[in-house]
């Protein structure tokens, strides 16, 4: 049975802009932290015997590119399981992590099909990069631009396009209309508005992760915790590599380094508090779009009052 047609009781959302579901998104992750975080936490784990399990098999690591698409599909896979959470909390029901992953369970045959679908854009750009690579003195530096850039653009469209895809299979159950398909309706008529909304998280996620781990790297810097490496070239480093301007300095410390164990900590850190946040975003959208273009409250109000009692 799919959720919407629960008779349970339900959240009953008016129409909100961009700031108001990102608030949303916060003060529904406030109010069910422990949840979320378990489930983070389980996400992580798993991404690092993934990760071990790569490294142990292939030490020199020839298959980057599946690595990558595996790390993919686990992201994906975390991502509906706190849609699943997301959902349940918005029909105000009581759900554990047990439950959240055995309902996780149940819908996954037909949710995996379509995680697959989603995953050719997503990874159009690791395609595209190894292309260029292999014949980068065949191509001009404007070619290469050109093709970047091109392949920026189609998986941005189709990554926001196909944006509700998971809360569709996990709210609306049916196979008909198909999640992609779906998706796109809902989203019509608001590409650039659920862009400028993921994208404005994105940025204050970005800025999140810069704050808290510099922060970090100058409070136990000061205690003389950071080793031997200079904190503010540490510190430094940080800035540039979460804004994405390495300008080919490397790290200022050595791997497994106690700077660089600290450094991989603090990321972690950072990385199982804000992975649910995206999922949450993309939930509320879902249930947006949906009150926006269908009337969604009213409609569940009626089926509830419909609704045969006990």
């Amino acid at each position: 049975m799919s959720i919407e047609n629960s008779t349970d009781t339900y959240t009953n959302l008016r129409i909100m802009n961009w700031m108001e579901i990102i608030d949303n998104v916060f003060h529904l992750y406030r109010r069910h932290f422990l949840l979320f975080i378990g489930i983070s936490i389980i996400y992580f784990i798993v991404g690092s015997v993934e990760d071990k399990l790569f490294n142990f098999l292939w030490k020199n690591n020839p298959y980057g590119l599946i690595e990558e698409l595996i790390s993919y599909l686990l992201s994906e896979l975390a991502i509906v399981v706190f849609i699943v959470a997301t959902s349940e909390i918005y029909f105000q029901r009581y759900i554990t992590i047990r439950d959240t992953f055995q309902r996780f369970i149940n819908i996954s045959p037909r949710y995996l099909v379509n995680v697959f679908i989603y995953l050719i854009p997503l990874s159009l750009p690791l395609l595209i990069e190894d292309i260029v690579s292999a014949g980068i003195r065949y191509f001009s530096v404007a070619t290469i631009i050109s093709l970047l850039l091109l392949t920026q653009i189609v998986r941005t469209y189709f990554l926001i396009t196909w944006q509700l895809y998971a809360p569709v299979i996990v709210v609306e159950g049916s196979m008909k209309p198909k999640p992609m398909r779906r998706s796109r309706a809902l989203i019509r008529k608001s590409w650039w508005r659920v862009f400028g909304t993921i994208f404005t998280l994105k940025i204050l996620l970005r800025a999140i992760r810069i704050i808290f781990v510099v922060s970090f790297v100058l409070l136990l810097g000061m205690f003389g915790l950071m080793g031997d490496a200079p904190v503010l070239k540490i510190a430094e480093y940080v800035l540039r590599s979460s804004i994405g301007f390495l300008s080919g300095k490397p790290p200022p410390f050595e791997v497994g380094s106690t700077s660089y164990v600290i450094l991989v900590s603090l990321y972690s850190v950072i990385g199982v508090l804000i992975k649910p946040l995206h999922a949450i975003t993309i939930t509320l959208i879902y249930f947006n779009q949906r009150v926006k273009r269908e009337g969604f409250d009213i409609e569940m109000k009626m089926s509830q009052d419909d609704a045969p009692r006990p």
